[in-house]
Order: C-alpha cells, then sequence, then structure tokens
C-alpha cells in the first residue's frame, strides 16, 4: 500500500460521519487525479481498486467527481480552464444521473427538461448526489422532451441543496438530493444522446469498489487467522475467489456477472470477519462492523436490474434447493 493510501486508510473511521476533504486534498496533491485523467481504463480501475480498499467513502465520492470529470473532459473540450481547476482540485463536481438508470425508473422521470426556442426548462430533482454542498458544480442528467436524455453542466450555487440523507453506511458521503428549476441557455447542455452511453450500468468501476472492499476484509481476516488457524480454511476460499475476481477485472469480461461475484464476496468477506471478530467486531467503531455495513452499500448502489435479478434468482435458489440440508430445520 502505498504512503497515500496509507494515510487515507488510517482515516478511514471519521469518513462514517464526515465529509473526506482532506483525503480529497491528499489526493490532488498526490496527482491522483491527473494519473486518472491520463491514464488507460485499467489504469483507472486500479486506482479506484487500491483506493476502495484503503477507504471505501473516499473512494466512492471520487467516483462521483471522477464521473464527472471524465464527462466534461469528453464533452466539452472547450472548457479548459475549468478542466484544469479540477484536476488540480481547485474545484470540485459531482453527478447527479441516477435517475436516467437505476433511481425512479418505474415512475414518471423525476427530471425532465423542456425543450424551448431559446431556452431549456430544466425542472426536477436529482434524487442521489453526493457530496452536493462540497461541490462547485454538479452534471445534471435529465429526460428531454424530445425523448433524448441530456447532460447539463450547472454551478451549484444555482440549485438547492437538500439536507444529507442519514444512511445506514457512507454518511460522510454527503449523499442527498438537488431540486432544479432553472432556465438555462443552449450552452450548458454539454451533451444529447440517448440512454446506454450516458450511463454505463453495471460499470467496472462500481465493481471495483467492491472487489477493493472485499481485499480490505481479507487483510483483516489474515490478522485473526494469524491466532486462530480454524479460519484459515475460510481465508484460503475467499481469498481464492478475490484473486479469480481481480484477473477478471482487468480483461473482458460480462460486466453484470462480475459484479454479481463481487457484491457475493464483499458480503461473504465481510460477514465472515465479523464471524472472526466476534462481539467486539459488531461494536459502532469497529472496522468489522463498518465494513459489513459499507459491503451492502454494493445491493443499491448502481445495482442494475440484471444484476438485482442475480441475486433474487440465488435467493430463491437457496431457498427451494432441498439436495442441500442446510436449508432443512431440524
Amino acid at each position: 500500500m502505498t504512503p497515500l493510501y496509507a494515510r487515507i486508510r488510517d482515516a478511514s473511521p471519521k469518513t462514517q460521519m464526515l465529509f473526506p476533504q482532506e483525503q480529497i486534498d491528499w489526493c490532488a496533491q498526490d496527482g491522483l487525479f491527473h494519473r486518472y485523467h491520463e491514464g488507460s481504463p485499467n489504469d483507472r480501475l486500479k486506482i479506484f481498486l487500491d483506493l476502495s480498499s484503503a477507504c471505501l467513502c473516499t473512494a466512492f465520492v471520487l467516483t462521483q467527481f471522477m464521473g464527472a470529470l471524465s464527462r466534461i473532459a469528453t464533452y466539452a473540450p472547450n472548457r479548459k480552464n475549468l478542466l484544469q481547476s479540477l484536476l488540480s482540485g481547485e474545484k470540485r463536481a459531482s453527478v447527479g444521473i441516477s435517475q436516467l438508470s437505476t433511481s425512479g425508473r418505474h415512475r414518471p422521470p423525476p427530471l425532465t427538461a423542456t425543450l424551448h426556442k431559446k431556452h431549456i426548462a430544466l425542472r426536477g430533482r436529482a434524487p442521489w448526489v453526493t457530496g452536493a454542498a462540497h461541490t462547485d458544480y454538479i452534471l445534471i442528467g435529465a429526460h428531454q422532451s424530445n425523448q433524448k436524455n441530456a447532460l447539463f453542466l450547472v454551478s451549484t450555487d444555482s440549485l438547492t441543496v437538500s439536507p444529507p440523507s442519514p444512511l445506514s453506511a457512507l454518511n460522510g458521503s454527503k449523499t442527498t438530493s438537488v431540486l432544479v428549476d432553472l432556465s438555462l441557455p443552449y450552452s450548458e447542455r454539454i451533451h444529447e444522446e440517448t440512454t446506454p452511453s450516458i450511463v454505463n450500468v453495471a460499470s467496472k468501476t462500481s465493481s471495483a469498489l467492491a472487489l477493493g472492499l472485499a481485499g480490505h476484509a481479507l487483510e483483516r481476516l489474515e490478522k485473526e487467522t494469524q491466532h486462530r488457524p480454524l479460519l484459515q480454511p475460510a481465508l484460503d476460499a475467499l481469498s481464492q475467489r478475490w484473486e479469480a475476481l481481480q484477473v477478471a477485472l482487468f480483461e473482458k469480461t460480462d460486466t453484470v456477472e462480475l459484479r454479481y461475484q463481487v457484491n457475493r464476496l464483499a458480503l461473504d468477506s465481510t460477514q465472515t470477519l465479523l464471524l472472526a471478530t466476534k462481539g467486539k467486531g459488531y461494536s459502532s467503531t469497529h472496522t468489522a462492523s463498518r465494513l459489513y455495513q459499507e459491503a451492502h452499500f454494493f445491493l443499491v448502489w448502481s445495482c442494475p436490474a440484471p444484476v438485482v435479478q442475480r441475486h433474487l434468482d440465488a435467493c430463491a435458489f437457496a431457498a427451494t434447493d432441498r439436495s442441500n440440508p442446510r436449508n432443512e430445520i431440524r
């Protein structure tokens, strides 16, 4: 683990409630944003794999920042001054685009953009925006009246940011909803197209974060195993799964199956760590308890329908598999 990531891990307990501003500043000073921006897709995955192993909250916040950064670089290359201020850490950005993918898709669009001759009327709510009160800009996704989705780069000062939503974990991310009621010139729309390419569901980035969290849990489990050899078979089996999934992460693979498998590993590894640490691990201040709560985040964050269905199918199979004696009450 590099000095930067070690420093971030040491500070990770603070992020249960506090926004990781200090950790983000360390990343900027270390040149992490430049390395991410200039890196290959696998370089970027490695950054998030290592960062989430150090601190999931910091990694999650930075996925939203990097998501905004990458889209601004791709869709608004003329905004060079803004891009440089983001890369240096002088300015902050986040994204509010979940409403285009996994949030409220079975209801009317929560955020719409009505196209007029000289302006666009942006109305509604972005239900999940991470670190909204700590950003200068938010990249807002909306469903337009021409049935296409679009991205708008909006100053946070022009939006109504709600108080952070109390979460089961990652409260330090200060994730909240943002109310939007704006009339924007067309120049503020930086991209317009159909759904799939604006939001990459079952992306490898979310899988990298889940795998990083599992890796952190396995490091802790290895320390427990030094004093309790009976844990060794579980550690070996989980570690083999981790190694195989790390290889899959950096190769061309079925992203839905990958996400399901890393979700399962995050849940299994943190649950095993909780079993190993017993009562002390259940304390709200213990790392095992925190990691176990954080693992469940991957059941709801950017978890597209095919991944949800894989989890549901697994539950249904486990409940009906009568050939497995563990499913019978004796």
